[in-house]
């Protein structure tokens, strides 16, 4: 299981105490077994206090309510480490940038399950040194070799800590390298619309409500539930490898914790009640004042895996909230694996996804909280 580096001070802290008290154990066994005539009294040790170091917590990325989970952020830097100074890396496009991402976040998850298999294997070696030390009948040797056995993981652990610290470092940098190229790239892309005259639907007809409350016409729907925060509005829609423009009117109430978004390429659903949404792509506008600090709107795009798995890759925020009509359209190019939204007529964002869906079945309207509106839906593809 995941441990704080204050955990792991006090693990330390805890070996050493037991290394201290195996060494006073130590002295009356070895005299016991050379049959000495008098036992040396023993003295009585004042224990030295220790102090319990504060941890620093930072703002998640996932602290916004619509995610299921994520990453811890990294802890406070470990006091006995030696810096380590990486050299600033080169520049990278946004394709590079984005690959090396991938590869990052592969090896540090692959870092931190090592970490935490070495620190249960830890806790099992604290486990057997408390029994041996209990046991009178248990030889002194094996005792020591619980004992560097357990020193020797505390070691590999702290380290472990410090390549994981450098990798989220680098990360963050990638990411910050990731932001300054997206910004660049939608300051001078834009979606040609003229190419995309073929209609795949336009409105709402034939959509079937999943979960909420919804009010349906035919250029409009809304969800007025206050209560449901996984509402989902389903319309059939046959989305071939071919890119789909899709676009809509969405308004949300004036105050707290809203949501409102797409799922599109939507395929494999099992169970219409999860909070994925089979494969698919969510885009998605959310409103937290609790875990955002303001009353700003997020522009986000999950990708779904399954009907329980969701994954965030793409925050950004917006100038203009979402109390208000805003136009939304979304490009994806399933060949290219590549998505771009523009919002009243301006592209922004724009993200390489590498996990093309090659087709889709149907898309999904989905809410968070009450007071929230769509309209004038289309979706459309090139001939």
């Amino acid at each position: 299981m995941p441990r704080t580096r204050s955990e792991l001070r006090r693990l330390t802290v805890l070996l050493a105490a037991v290394g201290f008290a195996l060494a006073l154990l130590a002295v009356p066994l070895a005299a016991q077994e050379a049959d000495a005539p008098e036992a040396a009294p023993a003295t009585e040790t004042e224990p030295a206090a220790g102090t319990d170091g504060g941890l620093d917590t930072g703002e998640s990325g996932e602290a916004s309510g619509e995610a299921p989970g994520g990453d811890a952020p990294a802890g406070e830097a470990i006091p006995d480490a030696t810096p380590v100074e990486t050299p600033a890396p080169p520049a990278l496009s946004l394709e590079e940038a984005l690959e090396r991402i991938v590869e990052l976040e592969d090896e540090l998850a692959l870092l931190r399950a090592e970490r935490d298999a070495m620190e249960e294997e830890s806790l099992a070696i604290l486990d057997e040194i408390s029994r041996l030390t209990e046991a009178a009948e248990v030889s002194e040797s094996a005792r020591q070799v619980a004992e560097a056995e357990s020193a020797l993981r505390a070691a590999e652990i702290v380290a472990l800590e410090a390549q994981v610290e450098e990798l989220e470092t680098r990360i963050a940098g990638l990411e910050a390298a990731r932001g300054a190229a997206g910004s660049s790239v939608t300051s001078t892309f834009d979606i040609d619309r003229s190419i995309f005259t073929e209609t795949l639907k336009s409105g709402f007809s034939g959509a079937r409500p999943l979960m909420g409350t919804w009010a349906l016409s035919s250029s409009t729907v809304a969800q007025t539930d206050p209560r449901q925060y996984f509402s989902r509005l389903s319309l059939a829609l046959a989305q071939e490898r071919k890119p789909v423009l899709y676009a809509f009117s969405v308004k949300a109430g004036a105050e707290g914790w809203v949501g409102a978004g797409l799922h599109f390429f939507v395929s494999g659903v099992r169970s219409e009640r999860g909070y994925g949404e089979g494969k698919s792509l969510l885009f998605w506008l959310t409103r937290d004042p609790k875990a955002r600090g303001s009353g700003a709107t997020w522009l986000q795009l999950y990708r779904s895996d399954d009907d329980v798995n969701m994954e965030r890759v793409l925050d950004a925020k917006l100038e203009k909230g979402i109390a208000e009509w805003r136009r939304v359209e979304i490009l994806y190019d399933p060949a290219a694996e590549f998505v771009a939204v523009a919002v009243d007529g301006q592209v922004k964002a724009a993200y390489r996804t590498f996990f093309g869906l090659g087709s889709g079945v149907s898309v999904s309207l989905r809410t968070l909280g009450s007071g929230v509106s769509f309209k004038d839906f289309s979706a459309k593809t090139t001939k």
